[in-house]
């Protein structure tokens, strides 16, 4: 009975301690709010983004999750929220709701964040794990920082997002696991007698 109570404790940890969810990010809205709120002690995986999209400018060509190496060093970052030159880059964003929230609204300046703020980061298809923000967890696409032509621009990317929650909240569910099958095995030992 050890063994299996053991087995079935430790199933339950193992599947509350990650959680992995499929997004689809588009590019037009250029932010996705995937209704994940981290606090600073959880931890987050981002990976296996694939998927193709397009900036429009020029009637470029799809390019993937990486960005489209060719265009970017032609504009020197003036329309990327990360100015990194690779416009369309799958990119997130951790930081207060409301922040891009009326950004996908509205699509027009002035941003209510800077460009390179510190809650943006690169993705790509880079696995990519992040511990020690806060904030709603937004997935995007890397274009129209200064200007207001979303229109065309076109695609998804689809990507992986793991969530380790802090570790008192898999505590949490562990003490409670443990305690209900506590419960049953003295029941069920009981009913033997």
């Amino acid at each position: 009975m050890k063994t299996s109570i053991t087995s079935v404790v430790m199933w339950l940890l193992a599947s509350v301690t990650a959680s992995a969810v499929e997004f689809t990010v588009t590019a037009n809205p250029l932010w996705t709010d995937t209704g994940i709120h981290l606090s600073t002690l959880d931890s987050i995986t981002i990976y296996d983004a694939n998927g193709s999209w397009s900036w429009g400018y020029q009637q470029s060509s799809s390019f993937g999750p990486d960005g489209d190496y060719e265009i970017g060093p032609a504009f020197s970052g003036l329309e990327d929220w990360i100015k990194n030159d690779l416009y369309g880059q799958l990119i997130g964003y951790v930081g207060s709701a409301g922040d891009l929230n009326s950004y996908n609204s509205s699509a027009s300046p002035p941003r209510v964040i800077d460009q390179n703020d510190p809650g943006l980061f690169e993705i790509g298809t880079k696995s990519v794990q992040k511990t020690g923000l806060e904030g709603e967890l937004w997935l995007g696409f890397n274009d129209d920082y200064s200007g207001n032509a979303i229109w065309d621009n076109s695609g998804r990317v689809n990507v992986q997002v793991d969530v380790v929650p802090e570790p008192s909240t898999t505590i949490s569910f562990a003490v409670v696991a443990a305690i209900g099958l506590m419960a049953y095995a003295w029941q069920r030992r009981k009913t033997t007698l």
